[in-house]
């Protein structure tokens, strides 16, 4: 409770190392309460505090500008 956590992800992908990505990081409480979506640039951390006590799913969603992207999530406690 309101101790503050960090996430990063690491992604790779086998075509063009110069195409664009970013990170889509969205926290949905046990509860169902889902938190506003966050996006970052790979290689920025994502922060999020939570206000209670309780399960939390943390998803991020790596897309690659104009083209495929991938998901991954982890529950925290």
């Amino acid at each position: 409770e309101n101790t503050p956590v960090e996430f990063t992800a690491a992604f790779t992908d086998p075509g063009s190392a110069s195409e664009a990505y970013s990170l889509r990081w969205t926290v949905t409480s046990n509860t169902g309460q889902t938190f506003a979506p966050v996006t970052r640039l790979p290689g920025e951390p994502f922060r999020f505090t939570p206000a209670d006590n309780g399960e939390y799913r943390v998803t991020v969603t790596v897309s690659e500008v104009g083209g495929a992207g991938a998901f991954a999530s982890k529950q925290a406690q």
